[in-house]
């Protein structure tokens, strides 16, 4: 019986994880760089727009986006 509930949990499990891939793969390059940033960076970027002015990933390859 705990099989039975193990093999269900993890297929589940396995299901999701291979239909987020998908859906990962077709956004767009943009879409991809912001579910990749914190919300912490968003807010510092919308902070850095707003006080200093000017777009802070003007800078950024769009290319080729720095990793972590």
């Amino acid at each position: 019986m705990l099989r039975k509930v193990w093999d269900r949990l993890t297929r589940r499990s396995t299901e999701r994880a291979i239909e987020r891939e998908e859906a990962r793969e077709r956004m767009s390059p943009a879409e991809r760089r912001f579910m990749d940033e914190s919300a912490e960076d968003l807010q510092a970027d919308g902070f850095v727009g707003t006080q200093l002015g000017g777009d802070p990933t003007r800078l950024l390859d769009e290319e080729d986006p720095p990793r972590r």
